[in-house]
């Protein structure tokens, strides 16, 4: 996530970044040493990214760039989360995140307890499918590069209850290519 984003920033420091899932993320902790201006929010600390874009509609359309480093498995509504992370992209806007991944996956495997989703009723581990999903689910986006998210085995193994989960991450980036979403306001 780090190079990713620097690389995305191109040395840049006055570029506007979001980090969704801000608590222990590294990469985050290391930009901001870096001298990069990073808004940092985290469930744990201040509230979630729906939370976020209900307090502060004036930050809609606002952000550089916005990441999330393995924070989506966690959520329970990884569509809304995403298009969420759009929405807080400036036109132009990259957005970045990473996530649990096996292409292999079936619903007869385990999976990682803090694994939250609920798209599925069998809620399970990312898959091929699942990213072109969120793709969709994103609106206006182009990819930026070629995903190859399928090409490679799992290469992460935990424990949980005794048993072995594996697995890998996929990365996901983004640029927005659309005009800004329109702030609806309720009277």
């Amino acid at each position: 996530m780090l190079a990713a984003v620097e690389q995305l920033a191109a040395g840049d420091r006055s570029k506007k970044m979001l980090c969704v899932g801000s608590f222990e993320d590294t990469a985050c902790y290391s930009l901001q040493g870096l001298g990069y201006r990073i808004d940092a929010i985290d469930p744990s600390i201040d509230g979630d990214l729906a939370e976020f874009r209900r307090q502060h509609p004036q930050r809609l359309n606002t952000y550089d760039i916005v990441f999330s480093t393995s924070v989506i498995e966690h959520v329970p509504d990884d569509e809304t989360f995403v298009a969420d992370m759009v929405a807080m992209l400036a036109p132009g806007g990259y957005a970045v995140l990473t996530c649990d991944y096996n292409d292999t996956w079936t619903p007869d495997q385990p999976k990682p307890s803090s694994d939250v989703r609920i798209y599925t009723r069998d809620v399970r581990i990312y898959t091929r499918a699942d990213m072109q999903r969120l793709i969709a689910a994103m609106g206006h986006v182009e990819l930026l590069d070629e995903p190859d998210w399928q090409d490679h085995e799992p290469d992460f193994t935990i424990a949980e209850a005794g048993v072995d989960m594996r697995y890998g991450f996929a990365t996901l980036t983004v640029r927005r290519r659309d005009e800004p979403v329109r702030v609806v306001r309720s009277r």
